[in-house]
């Protein structure tokens, strides 16, 4: 069974797949970003949940991994083993055709490029999987931070469309209108994208 990789390597970071061992800094990475967060990501408005909570969600986590599914991973700095940030290779209604990357950084760490270098890799991580043809980041219209990651990686700007009700709910400042921004195997190989 096809699986994305445990480790993932970039110039400045190693991808960690998160396992339990994980939930104690998972758990107070999230705690410290929430306000930083609920802006977008609907879930953070949810937060804090419960430790156990927590490493339920990775226990989730990893049997997805074994399984050949979704993936996410902890960003840290391989000297300090400080985390900077969060990503996940997840896929939409289970066509595993497209993966979509989910990330965020933490609120201390933004603006030092770290988005950019971990939705990158995750990119060429998920066109290292057999079948997969298409790499999707989506954001709300009105994060402009997220918006420089996919069109400074060479993606394509679909569609601005409202989000329906197959999407979770808003962020405090969504506004509602969702960007869909798409990257093919093909594309990706381009010796510009490498």
């Amino acid at each position: 069974m096809a699986r994305l990789p445990e480790q993932i390597e970039t110039p400045r970071l190693v991808l960690r797949r998160w396992t339990v061992r994980d939930t104690a800094a998972l758990h107070e990475a999230v705690t410290a970003n929430v306000e930083h967060l609920a802006g977008f990501l609907h879930w953070a408005q949810f937060e804090p949940v419960s430790l156990e909570d927590r490493q339920a969600l990775i226990e989730r986590w990893e049997d997805s991994w074994k399984q050949g599914g979704d993936t996410h991973y902890g960003a840290w700095l391989p000297e300090t083993n400080e985390l900077v940030g969060v990503v996940g290779l997840i896929s939409r209604d289970g066509d595993r055709r497209t993966l979509e990357i989910g990330y965020w950084i933490d609120r201390n760490q933004v603006r030092r490029g770290y988005a950019r270098e971990i939705a990158s890799a995750a990119t060429t991580a998920a066109f290292a999987m057999p079948g997969v043809a298409t790499v999707e980041i989506f954001h709300d219209k009105a994060n402009i931070a997220s918006e420089g990651i996919p069109r400074t990686l060479g993606f394509e700007l679909q569609q601005d469309y409202v989000a329906g009700p197959d999407r979770p709910g808003p962020g405090l400042q969504d506004s509602g209108v969702e960007c869909r921004w798409s990257v093919t195997k093909d594309r990706w190989a381009l010796p510009c994208m490498a």
